[in-house]
C-alpha cells in the first residue's frame, strides 16, 4: 500500500488551498513525524494546511488491497469516523476559502 506522493509537480494552482495530511502507519505512532515534517513543504507551496492530521495507526490490517477500508478490521469505524471529519472540515475551508478569495 505505499504511494509516491509527487509535489514537485505540483504549481501555483494548490496556492491557498486548504490541504488535510493524512498518515498510516503500521506502528502507534500513525504516522505523527512524517505529518509533521510535511506541513513546512505544503506551507512553502502556499497550501493551507488544516491544523489537525489524521494519524490512522495499525493501519495495514485495516485496508484493503485497493485502498479501501476493511469494514472488519480492529480500528476500521474509528478510521471511517475520522477520514468523515477530515473530509468535511475539508469541505468546510474550501468552501470558506472559494467564497472569500484571497485577492493579490
Amino acid at each position: 500500500m505505499n504511494q509516491l506522493i509527487r509535489v514537485d509537480f505540483v504549481g501555483p494552482e494548490t496556492a491557498n488551498k486548504p490541504v488535510q495530511i493524512v498518515t498510516y502507519s503500521k506502528y502507534s505512532d500513525g504516522g505523527m513525524l512524517a505529518a509533521a515534517s510535511f506541513v513546512g513543504i505544503l506551507q512553502m507551496l502556499k497550501m493551507m494546511v488544516l491544523p489537525m492530521p489524521v494519524l490512522l495507526w495499525n493501519a495495514d490490517p485495516n485496508f484493503l488491497e485497493d485502498g479501501g477500508l476493511s469494514l472488519d478490521a480492529p480500528n476500521s469505524k474509528h478510521f471511517a469516523e475520522r477520514l468523515q471529519v477530515a473530509f468535511e472540515e475539508l469541505a468546510h475551508y474550501a468552501l470558506i476559502m472559494k467564497e472569500h478569495p484571497l485577492t493579490k
